[in-house]
């Protein structure tokens, strides 16, 4: 869960709903799915943000 600490709103592909992990502990990026609700927790959270 710590890999999702540093999340950037570049790192959301919003129109696939998925996930651009960069910042892993094995130092591999992935992309990860991510369900509706995650992405509308993502979005306040970024509007938080802003």
């Amino acid at each position: 869960m710590c890999e999702l600490e540093g999340i950037c709103v570049q790192d959301i592909l919003w129109k696939e709903s998925k996930l651009h992990n960069r910042n892993t502990k094995t130092y591999k990026e992935r992309i990860v799915p991510i369900q509706a609700k995650m992405k509308n927790h993502y979005r306040n959270i970024f509007k938080l943000v802003e």
